[in-house]
């Protein structure tokens, strides 16, 4: 892992464990709600919300953490054919592999940043708590925007 991170430029780095760093801190603060809610719950006392803030911090956990699992390639990868192809031509479908799912992922953010700006336009807020989400919209978009950009950095490191 520490090899990967090498070869990409200090501010990457710094970037994307940062977004780790606070998507850790969204999931810890889910797990307290959700604890404090069940230890709450039976005597009558559950926390309002507690269903919609969960499912916020999961989502921005979830998006926070794209960007440094596809730079460090953490997911899995079926290689059955790969192997049986000549290196050369491995190499060069494994970098249009990154580059089509790249472009995808980042027309998805395009998407979630659009999105994100419709929810500002109408005012659109959650059902309980009656609170904005479209920051959570835009961690969202954010976070599928730095993984599409980890996805083009892994295709150019495959190439390079």
């Amino acid at each position: 892992m520490k090899k990967r991170m090498e070869k990409s430029s200090p501010w990457i780095i710094w970037l994307y464990k940062g977004l780790v760093g606070v998507g850790a801190l969204f999931f810890i603060a889910s797990m307290l709600l959700a604890v404090a809610n069940m230890l709450l719950r039976p005597i009558g006392h559950s926390i309002a919300g507690s269903y919609e803030l969960l499912g916020f911090g999961c989502a921005a956990f979830v998006a926070l953490g794209l960007g440094f699992s596809g730079l460090e390639k953490v997911h899995i990868a079926v290689d059955i054919v790969m192997r049986f192809l000549p290196q050369r031509l491995a190499k060069y479908l494994e970098a249009m592999g990154f580059v089509i799912s790249g472009a995808s992922t980042m027309v998805a953010s395009y998407g979630l940043f659009n999105l994100t700006l419709r929810y500002i336009r109408v005012h659109e807020v959650s059902e309980t708590l009656q609170i904005p989400f479209y920051p959570v919209v835009a961690i969202v978009a954010l976070g599928f925007l730095l993984f599409g950009l980890a996805l083009f950095i892994n295709a150019y490191r495959v190439i390079r």
